[in-house]
Order: C-alpha cells, then sequence, then structure tokens
C-alpha cells in the first residue's frame, strides 16, 4: 500500500500551511466502531513513521547528491550552499514536525487502547480478531507472491548454470543468503558426476 502524503503542519513560529487542514471526523457514538477506529489508527500511524523515516533519509540524500553535481560542473559556490542547505532543512523541519506530531498522537491511541482492553474486553477481543484474519490473508497472499518468485529465480538460476557456472558461483556467493541458497542448489547440479572417481 502507497504511503499517504504527508500533510503539513503549522510550524512554532505560525508560518500557514500549504494546504487548509481537514475538518476533523466526529468522534464514532458507537464504542465497536471508536474501537475498530483507535487499532486501525495506530496501524495506520506506524505504517506512516516508517515512510516518514525514509522520507528524510531520501531528503538528505537527494540534496546531497544535487549539490554535489553542481560543485562538480561548477565550483563550489557558497551562495548555492546556502540556497541548498536552507531549502533541504525546510524540507526535514516540516518532515520531522510531522514524525512527532504522530508520535504524540500514537501516545493517546495507545492510552485509550489501554483503556478499551481494561473495560471492553469482549469488543476489544472481536476486533482483534479481525485484524489477525485480514492480516494473515494479506501475509498468505505475500507468501503465495514470494513462492512464484522464488521459483522463476531458481528457473533462471538453472538457466544461467547451463550457460556460465562461473558466473553462477560468483552470484550466489554475493547474492543474499536467501537467494545464494537457491543459486547454490543450482551450482551444486553442475558437479561432475565422476567428480568422486580417482
Amino acid at each position: 500500500m502507497p504511503a499517504a502524503a504527508p500533510i503539513p503542519i503549522t510550524s512554532g513560529t505560525g508560518t500557514a500551511p500549504a494546504a487548509p487542514a481537514t475538518p476533523a471526523t466526529a468522534v464514532p457514538a458507537d464504542v465497536n466502531t471508536q474501537i475498530q477506529a483507535v487499532f486501525q489508527a495506530r496501524q495506520l500511524i506506524l505504517q506512516e513513521l516508517t515512510a516518514l523515516e525514509g522520507q528524510r533519509k531520501d531528503l538528505g540524500r537527494t540534496a546531497a547528491l544535487a549539490y554535489s553535481a553542481d560543485v562538480a560542473v561548477n565550483g563550489v559556490d557558497p551562495a548555492k550552499a546556502v540556497v541548498a542547505r536552507d531549502a533541504w532543512q525546510k524540507q526535514d523541519t516540516l518532515v520531522t514536525a510531522q514524525e512527532g506530531a504522530l508520535k504524540d498522537m500514537l501516545v493517546l491511541i495507545e492510552a485509550r487502547i489501554e483503556e478499551f482492553k481494561r473495560s471492553n474486553r469482549t469488543e476489544v477481543s472481536a476486533v482483534l480478531r479481525d485484524q489477525i484474519a485480514a492480516l494473515s490473508e494479506d501475509l498468505s497472499k505475500q507468501e503465495k507472491t514470494e513462492h512464484l518468485t522464488e521459483h522463476q529465480l531458481k528457473v533462471l538460476w538453472n538457466e544461467l548454470r547451463d550457460v556460465d557456472p562461473g558466473c553462477l558461483a560468483a552470484m550466489a556467493k554475493d547474492s543474499s543468503p536467501r537467494l545464494s541458497e537457491v543459486a547454490k542448489k543450482a551450482a551444486a547440479k553442475e558437479i561432475p558426476k565422476n567428480a568422486g572417481k580417482k
């Protein structure tokens, strides 16, 4: 699932956000709906925090590469460095504010979850079972896709073994442990049948 676009947050200096904030949704009266909401919100916030962490890293990486490319062509220009630094810091500050806000809200949500676990055990149990079933189904789909990918890789490894066994051995060494295991099995088939004969 693609991560949602970050929502600009007004800074402590009073800077207005780039877009008007979405009006808050009214708190549902139904307790079961409230319970579903807090558990779903926790899951989505954790996903968004992971996405924002990656976004911050990308901002720094992109700023460094862009400025380096300019320096390599045009030489060092301190004025450009100020512009590049300020642009990166502005974006980084915004993402940092979003991360902080989400973490603060997550603390409040976790506290509400604990309350529901004490006061509405039956309803919480039902919500948890539904979420577990949904995630289990997602995991099953991922495993099926993963199995298909592994099968395709095995076919490719075997074909590489047929045309270039030396390259197969090198790639098996450099690949990830899981893929390396598949490659090693393919490479093992290349051992001559008379290898054990003197």
